[in-house]
């Protein structure tokens, strides 16, 4: 499967920020359906012994999922909830692959999205659901809390997007 590149401002995120020494510095790729970041966590975000801490798994799939609709969807997502599932161990310095999509809008401005975490066997290791409420790049709320570059960034980034299509839900 062709994966392409996902472009996206600088902003000393922690899950996605290239410039945060301590983040994960997750970047994203999709295949047309689903948005992915493969990434191996390094050994500060262990949790008992070698495991990946819980809270560093949720948060890798809550930045998946809002990714996931920043690109496809080209809102602002602001996470209402999120469960996650934890279903095998996850190890610290093991290559993961976290996938995010669609499952379905719930409202004009609020969607379900779904997200996996997969060990280099495919083994599904936690998956989730998260409500994200939607604004739009001009709205009001996003200018809020987006500083004005990174907005004018975000806007470039959807315009300048080839093949631009609605994902369907899974």
């Amino acid at each position: 499967m062709k994966q392409t590149p996902i472009p996206k401002p600088e902003s000393g995120c922690f899950a996605c920020g290239q410039t945060n020494p301590s983040g994960l510095h997750m970047q994203f790729f999709s295949d047309g359906s689903r948005l992915y970041s493969t990434l191996t966590p390094a050994l500060h975000f262990r949790g008992w012994h070698n495991l990946l801490h819980g809270g560093v798994i949720s948060t890798i799939l809550d930045e998946i999922m809002a990714w996931a609709a920043i690109h496809f969807l080209e809102k602002f997502p602001l996470s209402k909830s999120i469960q996650v599932e934890f279903l095998r161990p996850t190890y610290v310095d093991q290559e993961i692959t976290a996938s995010g999509w669609l499952q379905e809008w719930t409202g004009k401005r609020e969607v379900l999205m779904n997200g996996s975490l997969q060990d280099q066997d495919g083994q599904i290791l936690a998956q989730s659901q998260g409500r994200l409420a939607l604004a739009d790049p001009d709205s009001r709320l996003f200018r809020k809390i987006i500083p004005e570059e990174m907005g004018r960034e975000m806007r470039q980034i959807f315009q300048g997007k080839p093949g631009k299509s609605e994902p369907h839900a899974s």
